[in-house]
């Protein structure tokens, strides 16, 4: 019976994925009446902002923290239900020593599932010392066993995660428009750590475990580079690189100028729209040539676009980056908030875009509105950037 019930949970479960993703690949619908959808629409940003809260913020942690606390606790030392027979055969003493060892219990499987060490051999090996035999009935020496086996494999994985996320490469999020036309708000991408070297940014938290870059290279001009803001050293940014150390930049009657020369562009497009926050503008698109090798296109407001600045000389051991929808970027023209990034702020370079969906035809969950087509953007998978 327990077979053939494993074999009906993993159909349903089979079931219930398939149905997610028909309706999200094909773009179709469940058709749901008009109030029902605005009902679950509710239902549903009432649960994303809550998660939000509570997640990601410290005083969600902190509850979190606390609940659980609280459950373990309570779990630990609750008195169990006992017949009148057993208790006529229980002492006082024997209540205390129970108690005694329920707290040893729940400060030693403490300190053993948090500590970072992943050898279960050592865990169980701790715990059989002082627990030869269960303390609670619901919690076997077994289930102990299986726990801590679990637990040390979860811990490899996690290290080896934290390793190539911090030393070979990492994914990202692009949740603004100021890349467009060619990153768009929705495309998921890599970002190799290795290619400009190391710093304490390449690292989650950015730990202050050595000064300056190791292993350094020196970006190119048109990278498509992530990095720390120079304003909180936390904030992750994506923009492209255009001007190195010692370089002077400036913007003449909309045309972007390096080291007194102008960089070439041609018009390729008359009649774009793209995205500027969750508003759309009108844009020219033109291809630009910051050397012969590098190509890339950028777009400019048809009115009112950034016309002339200031020059700016880019100081030593920082770069000058650029957003391609450049109306629409807070980057480096922007010194109190951005600026000039220094070379130790440096994450990785972007390498391809490994996944993409228009969030703003609908959101990965929202299986339920309808809509034109699908909002996934094949046509962007595995796309290089």
């Amino acid at each position: 019976m327990s077979s053939v019930q494993k074999l009906l949970n993993y159909l349903l479960l089979f079931f219930v994925i398939s149905f997610f993703l028909y309706f999200y690949i094909s773009g179709n619908c469940l058709e749901l009446p008009s109030f029902l959808t605005s009902f679950i629409a509710t239902i549903s940003t009432f649960l994303q902002t809550f998660l939000i809260l509570l997640f990601k913020t410290k005083v969600g942690s902190m509850i979190i923290l606390l609940i659980l606390f609280i459950y373990f606790v309570y779990g630990f030392f609750k008195k169990e239900n006992v017949n009148e027979n057993d208790t006529l055969k229980t002492t006082n003493i024997e209540a205390t020593t129970k108690t005694d060892k329920k707290f040893l219990y729940f400060f030693v499987n403490f300190f053993l599932i948090f500590n970072p060490i992943p050898s279960y051999k050592k865990s169980l090996k701790i715990y059989n010392k002082y627990f030869p035999e269960p303390i609670f009935k619901k919690i076997s020496n077994k289930f102990a066993s299986t726990f801590y086996e679990n637990r040390a494999t979860l811990l490899y994985a996690l290290y080896i995660a934290v390793i190539i996320r911090s030393l070979i490469i990492q994914p990202f999020y692009i949740p603004s428009s100021s890349m467009e036309p060619s990153l768009l708000v929705g495309d998921r991408l890599f970002v190799t750590k290795y290619s400009y070297g190391y710093s304490r940014h390449s690292f989650p938290f950015s730990p202050k475990l050595f000064n300056g870059r190791i292993f350094s290279s020196e970006p190119k001009r048109g990278d498509v580079i992530v990095f720390k803001t120079p304003a909180d050293n936390r904030t992750d940014y994506i923009k492209r690189l255009i001007g190195l150390p010692g370089d002077t930049i400036r913007f003449i009657n909309g045309n972007l100028y390096l080291n007194n020369s102008e960089i070439l562009k041609s018009r390729i497009s008359k009649n774009d729209i793209i995205y500027c926050g969750s508003k759309t503008i009108d844009v020219f698109t033109f291809e630009e040539v910051i050397d012969q090798k590098t190509k890339y296109n950028t777009a400019y407001l048809k009115n009112y676009s950034y016309l002339n600045s200031d020059q700016f000389i880019v100081p030593k051991d920082h770069y000058f980056f650029l957003g391609d929808n450049r109306d629409c970027s807070k980057d480096s023209r922007f010194l109190t908030s951005v600026g000039y990034v220094h070379k130790d702020n440096l994450v990785g370079k972007a390498q391809f875009i490994f996944f993409s969906s228009d969030t703003r035809k609908r959101a990965i969950f929202n299986f339920w509105k309808c809509v034109d087509k699908s909002s996934l953007r094949f046509n962007r998978f595995f796309k290089s950037i």
